[in-house]
């Protein structure tokens, strides 16, 4: 649709009937108006949803190819870790696409005085371009349902496809924050915390095992040190807390003393299937915190950091469709069209994922507030937006 039938468009609702009836009712006028305002945007947001997701990509492949070709690792594992790492990298590239076609289609209607028409025609620039918001609202509960559902899983196969078959060398030597659980029927039966893990020595050392029933914490054990003897492993230094149905606690301590515990669980289990932060989804990262907070141990502050982050990072589509709203209804890329539109995209996603890079350790060394810092870059460039928007009929 042309700038000539577009305002044609805008006469044919405003032109009355005889009589001093209007042609098209109010509500039928807003809707014509809004599958407008939503075709402009459609063709930008996915022509760069495609064009920052291949950057990405390409860079990925570029990594990934150099190190099989040393190693001398298949194709096939290269595609199938760049496949899966593909949700995490739409949660990233989707926020970019809604900034870079909200830009374009706000421009596109700046640019040809379309705003300036319908704004003479008695509708508010802020009703007009609501669905744009709406849109970035929907892209934000999209980010963050593929954080928790899709990604955490890929991104977790994908690390080991990646050690195991293109890199060719083992798990990282030592982990540190390690965490196991078992589930049967959807219920948590028991959960395992250890500051550190060394696979060659096959020991886990501060340890804590928390025992569930019934969704509630039955009992915990807190050792020095976890040591794999062929078929069990021996518990070092420890004590048992055992809670009764009235809130009474048991405890029985082994100090100086050991005792061999059946967990199910080989060595080389641990190194499967231990996560980081980012291979956690956030009720992952949250359950973790609660029941560790639970039992008196004290909780990595990057863990909690990593948490807010995973509700921080999916709001980014709602911001970059409020400061696309608001700077593109200033005319900032009625000039330049596309061109301006990517560069400014690229000036504002480099601005946010700046203030996430400095928040995020800020946070996690108390130099920041944690809240703060976990949510540093929508704390700053939301309320920005948020100002462009509300005030767009002003200027």
């Amino acid at each position: 649709m042309n700038t000539m039938n577009t305002m044609n468009t805008m006469i044919a609702v405003q032109q009355p009937r005889a009589g001093g009836r209007m042609q098209v009712r109010p509500r039928m006028r807003m809707r014509i108006l809004y599958r407008y305002v939503l075709s402009e945007f459609v063709g930008p947001f996915f022509f760069g949803l495609l064009a920052f997701t291949t950057i990405f990509v390409a860079g990925d492949l570029l990594t990934l190819v150099r190190t099989a070709v040393t190693a001398g690792a298949s194709l096939r594992a290269v595609a199938e870790v760049s496949a899966l790492r593909l949700p995490q990298t739409l949660v990233y590239t989707l926020p970019m696409g809604i900034l870079f076609g909200v830009l374009l289609a706000v421009g596109r209607l700046t640019s040809h005085f379309e705003l300036v028409a319908i704004r003479s025609a008695g509708i508010s620039q802020i009703q007009l371009l609501l669905p744009l918001i709406v849109i970035g609202s929907l892209a934000s509960a999209l980010a963050f349902w593929v954080n928790e559902t899709v990604a955490p899983a890929a991104n977790l196969r994908a690390a080991r496809i990646f050690q195991e078959e293109v890199a060719r060398r083992p798990l990282a030597p030592v982990r540190e924050n390690v965490t196991l659980s078992r589930y049967e029927h959807g219920r948590l039966l028991w959960l395992l915390w250890a500051a550190r893990y060394d696979p060659q020595a096959e020991r886990l050392t501060d340890v804590t095992i928390v025992t569930m029933k019934d969704g509630s914490p039955a009992q915990t054990v807190h050792a020095r040190e976890l040591e794999w003897r062929e078929t069990k492993w021996l518990l070092r230094d420890g004590t048992l807390y055992r809670y009764g149905p009235e809130g009474q606690v048991m405890t029985l301590s082994f100090q100086g003393g050991s005792q061999l515990v059946d967990l199910g669980v080989a060595p080389q289990e641990i190194a499967a299937e231990q996560k980081r932060p980012e291979e956690m989804s956030a009720s992952e990262l949250a359950a973790r915190i609660r029941i560790l907070s639970s039992q008196g141990v004290s909780i990595p502050r990057e863990l909690r950091v990593r948490l807010h982050q995973k509700y921080a990072l999916a709001l980014a589509s709602l911001v970059f469709a409020l400061l696309a709203v608001g700077l593109g209804g200033r005319g900032a890329v009625r000039r330049g069209g596309a061109t301006t539109g990517f560069g400014l995209s690229i000036v504002l996603i480099f601005l946010y994922y700046i203030l996430t890079a400095l928040g995020g350790p800020l946070a996690e060394t108390g130099e920041l507030p944690l809240v703060v810092g976990s949510w540093l870059a929508d704390l700053v460039l939301g309320p920005v937006g948020l100002w462009l928007y509300v005030h767009l009929d002003r200027c």
